[in-house]
């Protein structure tokens, strides 16, 4: 798919012209691929500077409005390269900007990333001393970076300011892809701190800088740690956490910690309803299984019919369809590869077992008011509260510790065997 130039930009026409639609003109970018974001007030001035052969679209007011509008008023799918409306130059280590774009859209098909992004810094004494890409946890800069577009409301940005708004991005694309793009050895040369558009001076990035510090602390606890500079800005210093794509043979895999707030929603529609009983005692469940104790369980996602040998969506997901819908969401964002169904429990803590109906891994994750209950696999004990697990249940023997209390759900993601 070829690739478009996004650019929003207030205030400083001038400046956009001269610097950034300058240097896509050097490297040969043509003009029916640049698009330039500006806010209603300010069309006719863009118009009058930029000529009827660039494409100026009447945007949102703000710099987070901006950029989401970019992600809907583009086709699901797109190759976007999102620029600020000053940079002045790049370095690319001798190759174009169209043959740099194509070669990392074409990187990200592979790695099944959807986001890239070059060195946030122009000094090419830091960049020399990177490797060349990383795939871990890193800051995707906003100034310079390309996604593949998504329209989905979880990408749809909620920093309190533009400020730490790309830290925001990366942090949502990597925990839903489990990697993110970057290459260190390009740069490229703008002025971030600027008094009329842009971010605003020093001073007022300063404070805002704390505000969106606090947000990111708040909501991504387990991701980065606060660093403040000399000259007082406050800083998100992400950790260089790397998962990539789960594979078979890492067996067990801890994913990050989910997102504040995942979980509130389901959590209230499911105490609000009564799950039904799956076993009892030293009777065997419908899995055949013995020594199972008295908990409420569903199935939801698709199902063989016991009768009717049918595969269809199970009755729970067809009684339930918010329920089933919110799970799906949950999914979306926890879960790294396909699956089919989905165990939900209520209060279990199962004994020794493998399960024997389920193919590849599973992703399973707790949550609710509760302590204790945790997942012991082949012996070593892990927490899902909150936190996704990886394993193949059907091949390593698990179960709980019996120390539960309070309130507690745990999802369950797989591929069943219908053999």
């Amino acid at each position: 798919m070829s690739f478009v130039v996004a650019i929003p930009t207030y205030r400083r026409v001038d400046i956009c012209f001269n610097q950034t639609i300058s240097t896509l003109e050097r490297e040969g970018i043509s003009k029916d691929k640049i698009f330039v974001f500006v806010v209603e007030e300010e069309y006719g001035i863009y118009r009058e500077k930029f000529g009827e052969d660039y494409q100026i679209i009447i945007g949102k007011v703000g710099l987070l409005n901006q950029r989401n509008f970019i992600t809907n008023y583009f086709p699901e799918g797109q190759h976007i390269l999102c620029l600020d409306d000053d940079i002045k130059e790049l370095d690319l280590c001798g190759k174009s900007l169209t043959s740099f774009l194509e070669e990392a859209f074409e990187e990200c098909v592979k790695q099944q990333s959807y986001i890239f992004s070059i060195y946030p810094v122009w000094n090419k004494f830091y960049r020399e001393k990177q490797s060349y890409m990383t795939t871990c946890l890193n800051m995707c800069v906003g100034a310079f970076h390309g996604i593949i577009n998504r329209k989905e409301e979880y990408f749809q940005l909620k920093s309190p300011f533009a400020e730490k708004e790309d830290i925001e991005r990366s942090i949502l694309y990597f925990l839903k892809d489990k990697i993110v793009l970057r290459y260190n050895q390009y740069g490229f040369k703008t002025k971030y701190y600027n008094s009329v558009g842009g971010l605003g001076n020093m001073k007022e990035r300063i404070q805002k800088s704390i505000i969106a510090c606090q947000y990111l602390l708040s909501t991504y606890p387990e991701l980065g740690k606060l660093k403040v500079r000399k000259n007082g800005l406050n800083e998100f210093i992400m950790k260089k956490i790397k998962l990539g794509v789960v594979k078979e043979e890492d067996r067990i895999v801890t994913l990050l910690p989910t997102r504040l707030g995942l979980f509130d929603k389901i959590y209230g529609l499911l105490n609000q309803i009564k799950i039904p009983y799956k076993a009892d005692g030293n009777k065997k469940n419908s899995n055949g299984r013995l020594g199972f104790p008295k908990y409420r369980g569903a199935v939801f996602g698709t199902v063989r019919g016991r009768y009717s040998g049918k595969i269809d969506l199970s009755a729970m997901s067809k009684k339930y369809p918010e329920i089933y819908e919110e799970i799906i969401k949950i999914g979306k964002e926890i879960c790294p590869f396909e699956y089919e169904t989905i165990q939900l429990n209520h209060n279990l803590t199962c004994p020794k077992h493998k399960d024997k109906n389920n193919i590849s891994p599973s992703v399973l994750v707790s949550f609710g008011e509760y302590i204790g209950s945790n997942i012991v696999v082949e012996g070593e004990i892990y927490d899902a509260k909150n936190t996704p697990i990886i394993f193949n249940g059907s091949l390593l023997e698990h179960w709980n510790t019996p120390d539960l209390e309070g309130n507690k759900y745990s999802l369950v993601f797989f591929k069943r065997n219908y053999n």
